[in-house]
């Protein structure tokens, strides 16, 4: 009787189809578990940028983006926390991208354990390839990301641009090996509330 969507692009999309009462239904962050009473803390600039990345591992993630960007600066640590699904498994870029030293595949764990591993995040990514499927989601992990205070940076999916201001978005590989070095030098206490106010 009643459309539920996740989506505006989806909604859109149903409107189309349907002509049944359809409803945007956005995710929703348990901020009992994601938000934390710790202020902004200043990165040692001397340490590796820990780049990561939660959720599934599948092939709506860049894998052939990913290994670029390792490739390009040994600086960066890519570190992805969720299970890798089999088309990933079955992806050249994938196999690539894992087996570089600087990249670590950490697996799944439990809810209860995302807070930690992105408060050990310097920057939170969201690497997608533009298809009819990823323009069509709206990730939860953003809002994780963001509830945290972490800086983000983004394929240019629909999603994103319900954040202004607080989402980096990057095309292709000149702009992603970009972006982790804007987002660090723009990192400061007023852009870590910002993020976590959104």
């Amino acid at each position: 009787d009643i459309i539920l969507c996740g989506s505006m692009r989806l909604m859109d999309e149903m409107q189309e189809r349907c002509d049944k009462p359809i409803h945007y239904f956005p995710p929703g962050v348990d901020l009992n578990l994601f938000s934390n009473n710790f202020g902004f803390q200043p990165r040692n600039e001397e340490a590796k940028i820990v780049v990561g990345c939660i959720g599934s591992l599948g092939t709506q993630i860049d894998w052939g983006l990913l290994h670029a960007l390792a490739s390009a600066d040994e600086r960066i640590e890519l570190q992805f926390v969720g299970p890798v699904s089999k088309g990933a498994e079955q992806d050249p870029s994938f196999q690539k991208t894992k087996r570089l030293n600087n990249v670590s595949m950490i697996g799944s764990v439990p809810h209860l354990k995302i807070p930690e591993k992105i408060r050990n995040f310097d920057i939170c990514i969201m690497p997608y390839v533009l298809d009819s499927y990823t323009m069509g989601v709206n990730p939860l992990k953003i809002l994780e990301y963001l509830a945290l205070g972490k800086p983000v940076i983004s394929s240019p999916i629909p999603a994103v641009k319900e954040f202004p201001g607080l989402v980096y978005v990057a095309t292709g590989v000149g702009e992603w090996r970009g972006q982790p070095g804007t987002a660090l030098s723009e990192n400061d206490e007023a852009k870590f509330l910002a993020r976590k106010e959104s």
